[in-house]
């Protein structure tokens, strides 16, 4: 009589991209046909086949049964399982203006992981699978969510990235006023910003700057979320007050002269 031998295979491992695995109990040899008893574990199907079908970790005993003699033979093997998830990769966002060059967001995490890009918090909708993600550029808020997954397959929690892109701010000229004396003049503007001026004083509550000396021309900045727009202001030609003489008459006896003179103010010279 010639006892059977059974081989349960070689040990494996479950993962997270490995969720069932076949056991392999085909180089089990006897005498005659064999009959195959799997126990241990958690078998799925073929439990009284070579190859049975398993989803769990464990220690499974193969038991087979000679059936010229009936003599039986075991053997088992041992299943263990990784299922652990990485840590969520790094990914940091940026802030930008309109009109910025939009630098791609790099996610950085362990060696050999791949990577996902969702748009959605709840991970479903895939928008990259590449450590790199180029953003859309448009103005307002891009927000989308990056895991990564080890050579486990076992994908990460979520790092939400957000991608911030400012509208400019808005400025524009009203009109530039002379004083009435022509030494000075007055920008009015109109912005949803915060103004500088390279001269002058500014008063942002009534969008205007007052005192720029005439003929010079000055540079307005308006600033909002820190993105900035520039606005060059060419001074307007403003006249200086005419003295002009109306009348003068002269007394030869007295030795002097009388002159009438008038004030002519000269209308200054505003631009729009």
């Amino acid at each position: 009589i010639l006892a059977p031998t059974a081989d349960a295979g070689a040990p494996a491992e479950l993962t997270c991209a490995v969720t069932t695995l076949v056991l392999d109990g085909t180089s089990s040899s006897g005498q005659g046909a064999l009959s195959y008893a799997w126990t241990g574990g958690t078998i799925d199907s073929g439990a009284n086949t070579a190859t049975p079908t398993i989803s769990a970790a464990g220690v499974y005993t193969l038991t087979i049964t000679d059936a010229d003699n009936g003599c039986t033979a075991t053997d088992t093997v041992t299943i263990t399982e990784d299922i652990i998830l990485p840590v969520a990769p790094n990914a940091s966002g940026a802030t930008y203006c309109d009109g910025d060059v939009i630098l791609d967001i790099t996610a950085i995490g362990l060696v050999g992981a791949s990577y996902r890009w969702y748009s959605d918090s709840s991970l479903t909708i895939v928008i990259d699978n590449d450590a790199t993600f180029t953003p859309s550029g448009g103005v307002g808020v891009e927000t989308v969510y990056v895991t990564q997954s080890g050579v486990n397959g076992c994908e990460s929690t979520a790092t939400q990235v957000d991608i911030i892109v400012n509208a400019l701010p808005t400025l524009s000229l009203i009109n530039t006023t002379c004083s009435s004396d022509g030494l000075t003049y007055n920008i009015s503007f109109n912005t949803n910003g915060n103004v500088t001026s390279t001269s002058g004083i500014v008063d942002n509550s009534l969008d205007i700057v007052t005192g720029i000396n005439a003929g010079t021309d000055v540079t307005l900045t308006t600033i909002l979320n820190a993105c900035s727009v520039d606005l060059i202001v060419t001074s307007p030609i403003c006249v200086l007050p005419i003295m002009a003489i109306s009348n003068e008459s002269v007394d030869e006896d007295a030795g002097s002269v009388d002159v009438t003179a008038s004030l002519d103010v000269a209308s200054s010279v505003d631009t729009v």
